[in-house]
């Protein structure tokens, strides 16, 4: 029984959504941003296109993005989006791969101008989450990287 109990400790420990953020930056506070979404990561553009909607989202509700004066962009390029489908996670599980989504985030000035730069890497290596679930995980990292400047 102990046996049976530590792999399934094990199992779960394993199943949890992961990010990196590299290169954090600072003096963003108090600014509004265009927003801009460019897909380097592959051919999946209903995927993308519903990662670029989340983290829109995320941003205009942050009041990052506004749709009005703003100084300058940040602009999010994924440079890798491998999501496996629903009935893969249900049929084979874990042997189905595992999900990651990498994107590379700039804010430029109004000039093009680089003010920030950081890279966020998602990852799912498990069939316990979902695929909306990576795309808010990933939103939130790159929401959470851009408040604390």
């Amino acid at each position: 029984m102990r046996v049976l109990v530590l792999i399934a400790v094990v199992l779960l420990a394993a199943c949890s959504t992961t990010s990196r953020v590299h290169q954090a930056h600072s003096g963003l506070q108090g600014k509004t941003f265009d927003y801009r979404l460019v897909d380097r990561g592959g051919d999946n553009a209903e995927g993308v296109a519903e990662l670029d909607r989340v983290i829109r989202n995320r941003l205009f509700s942050a009041g990052l993005v506004d749709q009005g004066a703003s100084a300058g962009a940040v602009e999010v390029t994924v440079t890798h989006y491998y999501v496996r489908h629903g009935a893969a996670r249900a049929l084979v599980g874990i042997m189905a791969g595992r999900d990651k989504i990498i994107s590379h985030v700039r804010v430029l000035d109004p000039a093009g101008a680089v003010l920030a730069s950081f890279e966020v890497e998602s990852t799912n290596a498990t069939a316990w989450g979902t695929t909306g679930g990576l795309h808010e995980k990933h939103a939130d990292e790159i929401l959470a990287q851009l408040k604390r400047q």
